[in-house]
């Protein structure tokens, strides 16, 4: 799917969760047809009966297995939740917006403000701060290399944990979470900046790498849940 630019993040993220809603139910009813259990888990290994959270280029919708739709499920979700997040954040300042879904090719979501800043994000989700090293990796990604397109960048990533990690999340896990101190001389270290700020639904932190600023925005599996039945 190729990026998806669009300067109304209010209309795009309706249209987009009503896709996203479509799919659902239309996956689970699939889900629902099948009668016997073996019949169940090898189609959802093998067979690609379900539909992706998102739409093609024209709208049209694209196949795929469950195993892939439920990954895509919940980084489509974030990513709508983050496009919301930082258009409350920039109002009034946003010129335009770029997303990429699924395996696209590019930064995850691109906001273009009116001073000729971009803001920058990458996005996912994970079962853990530490899965796959996922966190440390997009922050390193986000620091790398020049200012994008030549202007200056403001920096974000964007996950959501399981309901069980999101409630003891303190402090001392973020700084955990993201400080990186490289083996190789040439590496740049990752560092805890502070910021640290929790509430019921989400948990927002900094760190610094090479002098660029990151913030950490982190939701609940449950508020990433409920928002994807809400329009």
């Amino acid at each position: 799917m190729s990026n998806k630019r669009f300067e109304n993040a209010t209309d795009y993220i309706k249209n987009g969760k009503r896709f996203l809603q479509k799919a659902l139910e239309r996956n689970f009813s699939t889900i629902k047809s099948k009668e016997e259990a073996i019949e169940l888990f090898s189609m959802m290994k093998f067979n690609r009966e379900a539909i992706l959270p998102y739409g093609g280029n024209d709208g049209e919708e694209l196949p795929t297995n469950f195993m892939e739709f439920i990954n895509q499920l919940y980084t489509t979700a974030i990513s709508y939740k983050a496009v919301e997040w930082l258009n409350e954040e920039y109002k009034g300042s946003i010129t335009e917006f770029s997303l990429c879904l699924g395996e696209s090719n590019g930064r995850d979501l691109t906001v273009f403000l009116k001073d000729n800043t971009h803001v920058i994000a990458e996005v996912f989700a994970v079962t853990h701060p530490d899965s796959n090293q996922k966190l440390k990796h997009d922050l390193l990604a986000l620091s790398a290399g020049q200012s994008e397109h030549g202007v200056n960048s403001i920096r974000y990533a964007f996950f959501a944990l399981p309901e069980e990690k999101f409630k003891c999340f303190d402090e001392g896990r973020a700084e955990k979470a993201v400080t990186y101190t490289p083996k190789m001389k040439d590496a740049k270290p990752i560092k805890y900046a502070e910021d640290f700020f929790k509430n019921e639904t989400s948990i927002q932190w900094k760190c610094c790498i090479g002098g660029k600023s990151i913030t950490c925005v982190c939701f609940s599996q449950s508020e990433i849940d409920k928002y994807i039945m809400q329009l």
